[in-house]
């Protein structure tokens, strides 16, 4: 992380408010991330099950 003196010193008002929308913003990507895994996994199991019903096999979701 940053070194102190910027909390501490002159600015930090400015400091701490980047500081925040860095901290919201990783929040926001990492929220990205699991939205993204989500959806790529029910994309994949809806894929998957579309493909066997084509060949008329049954596949369970579990």
């Amino acid at each position: 992380m940053g070194d102190l003196g910027h909390i501490c010193g002159e600015g930090s008002g400015r400091e701490s408010k980047k500081r925040s929308m860095m901290l919201s913003l990783q929040r926001y990507n990492s929220w990205k991330m699991d939205l993204t895994g989500f959806v790529q996994k029910t994309l994949i199991k809806v894929l998957f099950c579309f493909i066997f019903r084509q060949f008329g096999i049954h596949y369970e979701v579990s």
